[in-house]
């Protein structure tokens, strides 16, 4: 007999495959796994990484969300700004035009002229557009025309030299009773379809006794008479009579 008789060898009596030490256990269960209680959670709990961000299905449908608000004001950006281009395209309104300047409104220009006679002043190359309707005749030292309606006057002469400029405006004046005048400094300008340089006054003043604007044109033409031509119209007259003034100045030109 053997020291220590049959007993069960250390660790139980499990198969060689079997943990040690964890008996047969019930039918079912794998072995070594006994009869103890259910396996719970481990005694420490796994350490997990903390969130640095929303998850990343998320981020996407956010991004895409933005992307299709962007898109949305863009467009509106878009059509905001083609609307202006298209109405930035048209034309300006028209506006009065300086006594040196061409009109902008070409329709009612090209009637308001339509059937003018140009007419030249003696001893130079000049010639001044006599507007339709308008009576012409002489008066002292000057030819001029006047308005079928009576609210503007035209007239022309010349000077021999620029230094008879403001003398000669004073004489005018005078002939065709303007009076209380509020002339600016005479300024450079060109006039017509030949560029033609002359000096130009203009202001307020009373024509026959009425509220008028005058201007008064010199051409500098390098020649021994120089022309000097005349408008006044009267502040209430329509804006045909008021374009036709001012165009008598506007259309000069050289033969």
């Amino acid at each position: 007999m053997m020291p220590g008789g049959y007993g069960q060898p250390p660790g139980g009596g499990n198969p060689p495959w079997g943990h040690p030490g964890g008996g047969y256990g019930p039918p079912g269960v794998p072995p070594g796994g006994g009869y103890g209680p259910p396996m719970g959670p481990p005694g420490y709990q796994p350490v997990q990484a903390p969130r640095k961000g929303p998850p990343v299905a998320l981020l996407v449908g956010g991004g895409c969300g933005l992307l299709a608000v962007i898109g949305v004001v863009l467009l509106l950006v878009l059509l905001v700004v083609g609307s202006a281009s298209a109405g930035g395209s048209s034309s300006p309104p028209p506006s009065s035009p300086g006594a040196g300047q061409q009109p902008t409104s070409g329709a009612d220009v090209g009637d308001a002229m339509d059937g003018a006679v140009y007419k030249g002043i003696p001893s130079t190359n000049v010639e001044v557009p006599v507007p339709p309707g308008w009576r012409e005749d002489r008066k002292s030292l000057y030819t001029f025309a006047l308005s079928g309606d009576g609210d503007a006057v035209l007239a022309f002469t010349t000077v021999s030299s620029v230094g008879e400029f403001n003398g000669r405006i004073q004489h005018a004046s005078s002939v065709f009773n303007i009076t209380s005048c509020n002339m600016q400094d005479a300024q450079r300008v060109t006039l017509g379809p030949n560029q033609l340089r002359a000096r130009l006054k203009e202001g307020d003043c009373s024509f026959n006794n009425i509220p008028s604007h005058v201007a008064v044109v010199l051409v500098e033409t390098g020649q021994n008479a120089l022309p000097l031509v005349i408008y006044a119209v009267d502040q209430k007259a329509s804006k045909r009579t008021v374009t036709q003034a001012q165009q008598t100045i506007a259309r000069m030109r050289s033969r």
